[in-house]
């Protein structure tokens, strides 16, 4: 099994329709999920994170949207 790491870095604070997207690939079968969120007033659905004007609630707003998005399965270990 292979493992990969993505580091995300913010060198500063997303502003509203900022997006960060990665592809996730599974080279056993070939399947490719991609990962976007965008940064909105509010967390209304899906692929949204919620605007903070700390940068730091903003990072803990992506993680939190992030691990709803892409790992309800806990397949991947995601931190901060």
């Amino acid at each position: 099994m292979a493992y990969s790491k993505i580091i995300i870095t913010f060198v500063d604070n997303a502003q509203i329709g900022n997006f960060i997207r990665f592809d996730i690939t599974n080279h056993n079968n070939g399947n490719v999920t991609q990962s976007t969120e965008t940064c909105f007033y509010s967390r209304q659905e899906p692929e949204l994170f919620a605007y903070n004007s700390d940068v730091r609630i903003a990072i803990s707003n992506y993680f939190t949207a992030l691990n709803y998005d892409i790992n309800s399965t806990t397949l991947y270990t995601i931190t901060k």
